[in-house]
């Protein structure tokens, strides 16, 4: 059974508790209403995520809370601080954030939530389990469902709906401050914003922290939709949208897919979990060296051209393991993310930030013959594939289909430009290395104590050692899948996903295979 936190020592502000229906719909007077834009409305952003990072001093929860609610004062950061609601837009629903044009002492722009623990983080049950670095050996450690006492107060909504229908602030804040160590933890609904989203909330928030108000950015596109504005530019009537001519699914054929996979794992004696892997970088680089050595093994008469990175690697080994794992050999699907913060550099602008959603999925159909070839040749196939869907152009077209199908109420239907076999493994796959959760967030101005005194420690103060992502709700669809969730400050790296028990065997061998010595 899995250990739960003493709540002895809980201090909460409730601000879930439920308001009359004519003060719901009274918010309309008084209130500054802000848009959700196309990509936050999509139906598959009603996921409540969670983030938690872990540091290892005190922090004092009371300094965070004060820095997190002026930050939420501050401009269209207000938007962050608001109440979902559902407003008419034509003959279909679109989501808004109200916000009270004159703040009382009643409103909260945050829930937050602080427990005191009176135990070292490592004596404590729950928290001992936390993932933590073994050296030159990888190592498979609890995924961040097991943690997700740790993520938020109970209080929060277990459903969307709980976000529409009340006085329910859109951000969550649950603090834990254990004897040497305090635990961070956000959570919000996914239609706000997406990772870089909280990288920059991580970033603005310690500089308020630090008195350093002038240094927050200004949101941009609070109130216009700048993703639909390069749907109709001028790339849009010029170039094609590449999945279109390139055996796109349909809804039906994915949709059938999942349910057959779905139907198996049910009969199946072995279920999927969660785990965290820590991988050293000096497995990394073994992987790397790996990889490149079949590429070119492979692909002989280009090797001074192709290249792929160590984030290309690690999704590779996952994917490649995943394959093999299989009952019978069949084409992978890989679902993958990218940002077009940085891939439309004709309209974004440097002047402020975009706290919306902005990632979208690529898929990466790759062959049997590939995906159970060699870890090197699927890593090369996914670079190529996002090298090919990333250019501006293709980012634009595929925009304006999205556009479309928002625009005639079909936005579900987005599954339908997701390419690939219908008997294909879906494989999703995130890599947020690039937004460096590690250093997003500086809290150095909020540390009441030093937790880790010891000469080996490489942080500085008020600064995280470990971070991982969750769902507030138990996750019931994804069975398979992996994040990559960056480097710590060694440059090691973390990963957490999901697999049945063979799976992580398998990547428990290969840990092994990497270790020093063998």
């Amino acid at each position: 059974m899995r250990p739960t936190i003493n709540t002895d020592h809980l201090v909460e502000e409730n601000p879930f508790q439920r308001v009359g229906p004519e003060r719901v719909q009274g918010m309309l007077a008084g209130y500054e209403v802000y848009p959700l834009h196309f990509l936050d409305n999509h139906p598959g952003f009603k996921e409540t995520y969670t983030y938690t990072l872990q540091f290892n001093d005190v922090l004092d929860s009371d300094m965070l809370h004060e820095a997190l609610c002026r930050l939420l004062n501050y401009g269209d950061w207000r938007k962050l601080g608001g109440r979902l609601r559902v407003a008419k837009l034509g003959n279909r629903e679109t989501l808004e954030v109200h916000v009270p044009i004159t703040n009382n002492s009643d409103y909260k722009n945050v829930a937050y939530s602080h427990q005191v623990i009176r135990s070292n983080l490592r004596e404590h049950p729950l928290g001992s389990l936390l993932p933590q670095p073994t050296g030159e050996r990888g190592s498979i450690q609890e995924g961040a469902d097991h943690f997700r006492d740790f993520s938020a107060s109970p209080n929060v909504p277990k459903d969307f709906t709980g976000y529409l229908n009340g006085d329910v602030p859109i951000l969550s804040c649950h603090v834990i401050c254990f004897n040497d160590a305090t635990l961070v933890s956000l959570a919000w609904p996914h239609v706000i914003m997406d990772g870089t989203g909280l990288q920059v909330l991580l970033n603005c928030w310690s500089h308020m922290l630090a008195g350093r108000d002038n240094a927050v950015p200004p949101i941009l596109g609070a109130r216009y939709d700048l993703l639909a504005h390069a749907s109709e530019s001028g790339f849009s009537g010029t170039q094609k949208f590449e999945l279109e001519a390139a055996g796109a699914c349909t809804t039906v054929r994915l949709l059938f897919n999942v349910l057959c996979d779905q139907i198996s794992g049910f009969f199946s004696s072995q279920k999927p979990v969660n785990r965290t892997v820590y991988l050293p970088r000096r497995a990394v680089h073994k992987l790397r060296n790996q990889a490149l050595a079949e590429i070119h093994r492979a692909i002989p008469a280009h090797e001074d051209k192709l290249w792929v990175s160590e984030c290309d690697v690690i999704l590779a080994w996952f994917v490649h393991t995943a394959a093999l794992c299989e009952p019978k050999p069949r084409p992978v699907t890989v679902f993958g993310a990218f940002d077009m913060r940085t891939r439309l550099p004709d309209f974004i602008t440097k002047a402020g930030v975009y706290i919306q959603n902005m990632a979208w999925v690529l898929t990466t159909p790759i062959n049997v013959e590939t995906v159970t070839g060699s870890m090197g040749e699927v890593a090369l196939a996914y670079r190529q594939s996002i090298q090919e869907q990333t250019g501006q152009p293709q980012v634009v077209a595929m925009l304006r289909k999205l556009k479309h199908l928002s625009d005639a109420g079909k936005s579900g239907n987005a599954m339908a430009m997701f390419r690939g076999p219908p008997d294909a493994l879906l494989y999703p796959a995130g890599n947020l290395s690039k937004l460096n959760f590690i250093r997003a967030a500086d809290f150095g101005c909020a540390v009441f104590r030093q937790g880790d005194t010891s000469p080996n420690r490489r942080n500085p103060p008020g600064t995280c050692i470990y971070h991982h992502k969750g769902f507030w709700n138990e996750n019931r669809v994804l069975k398979k899948g992996m994040f990559i969730l960056g480097q710590d400050w060694n440059d090691n790296y973390w990963i957490t996903g999901w697999g049945m028990p063979d799976f992580w065997r398998r990547i428990q061998e290969s840990l092994d295979e990497m270790a020093p010595n063998h």
